[in-house]
C-alpha cells in the first residue's frame, strides 16, 4: 500500500490555476505559511534545503507545488470516500 496519493491530472490543473493567479513569492509565502502549521518538519526541511541551492525561490516553489499536489489529491480522495 502506498501512503502517498496518486496525483490525477485534474488535480494538476487545479493547482496550476492556483499558482498562475498569484505572483511566485506570494504563492510560496501562502503555501509555506500553511505548511509550517500543518507539517513543520517538512516546511523546515524545504527552507533549509532551498538555501543550499543556486535558486532558493525556485526550489521552494517547486517543493511547495509538489507538496500542494499531494495535499490536494489527498483532500480530493477524502471527499470521494465521504460521498
Amino acid at each position: 500500500m502506498n501512503a502517498l496519493p496518486f496525483v490525477k491530472p485534474e488535480i494538476c490543473y487545479s493547482v496550476e490555476q492556483e499558482c498562475l493567479n498569484i505572483p511566485d513569492k506570494v504563492f510560496a509565502k501562502k503555501i509555506y505559511k500553511k505548511l509550517k502549521k500543518t507539517n513543520p518538519i517538512v516546511a523546515l526541511w524545504i527552507k533549509k534545503y532551498a538555501k543550499t541551492t543556486k535558486d532558493p525561490l525556485a526550489t521552494m516553489i517547486c517543493s511547495l507545488i509538489v507538496y500542494r499536489l499531494l495535499e490536494s489529491q489527498s483532500e480530493s480522495d477524502s471527499l470521494g470516500e465521504y460521498f
